[in-house]
C-alpha cells in the first residue's frame, strides 16, 4: 500500500514541475507583452539573436513563441542556465530567481519521493536475499554436499559477513 502512495506523490511531484514551468511559461509570456518588445526576452527570439540589440528579427509564430516561453522556464526551473533566451528586464530577472525557488521545493518532493521508494524496497530486497541463503544451506544439507563442506562453510560464512556489512551499512539493523 505504501509503495502506491510513494508512486502516487512521484507521479504528483512530475504533474507539479510541469504545471510549475506551463505557469512559468505563461507569466514569462505575459511579463514579455507588457512593455516594450525590444528591451525583454522576447527580443531575443528567435533564438539565439547573436546580433541582439543591434538587430531585432520579427517575433515567430505564437506556438513557437509559447514553446521558446515553455523553454525558458524548463532551462530556470532546472538549474540549466544555458542563457541563449535570457532575462533581461528586471520583471523577468525576479520572476525568474521566485520561479528558480519554487522549483527547488518540487525538485526536493520528487528526489525525496524517489528516495523513500527505494528506501522501501530495501527490506524486501534483504528478506528476499536471505530466504535464498537459507534455501542454499537447506539444498547443501539435504544433498550431503560434505566432500565440499569445508569450502561451502567459508563461503556461507563470507555471504553472511556481506550480508552484515551491507544491512549495518545501509542502516538496516
Amino acid at each position: 500500500f505504501k509503495t502506491r502512495v510513494v508512486l502516487a506523490n512521484i507521479l504528483a511531484s512530475i504533474y507539479a514541475y510541469f504545471l510549475i514551468n506551463h505557469l512559468g511559461a505563461s507569466i514569462f509570456l505575459l511579463i514579455g507583452n507588457n512593455g516594450n518588445p525590444q528591451e525583454n526576452w522576447l527580443s531575443k527570439l528567435p533564438a539565439p539573436n547573436l546580433d541582439w540589440p543591434n538587430t531585432i528579427l520579427p517575433l515567430p509564430p505564437a506556438w513557437q513563441v509559447y514553446v521558446s516561453a515553455s523553454y525558458l522556464s524548463y532551462v530556470t526551473t532546472s538549474h540549466i542556465g544555458v542563457g541563449d533566451i535570457p532575462a533581461v528586464t528586471p520583471a523577468e530577472k525576479t520572476f525568474s530567481v521566485i520561479l528558480i525557488f519554487l522549483s527547488i521545493f518540487v525538485t526536493a518532493l520528487l528526489f525525496g519521493n524517489f528516495a523513500s521508494l527505494v528506501e522501501e524496497s530495501i527490506p524486501s530486497f534483504q528478506k528476499r536475499f536471505e530466504n535464498n541463503y537459507r534455501n542454499m544451506l537447506q539444498f547443501i544439507k539435504k544433498h550431503k554436499l560434505v566432500k565440499h563442506e569445508e569450502k561451502l562453510h567459508v563461503i556461507c560464512c563470507l555471504l553472511n559477513n556481506l550480508l552484515e556489512i551491507l544491512w549495518v551499512h545501509m542502516g538496516i539493523k
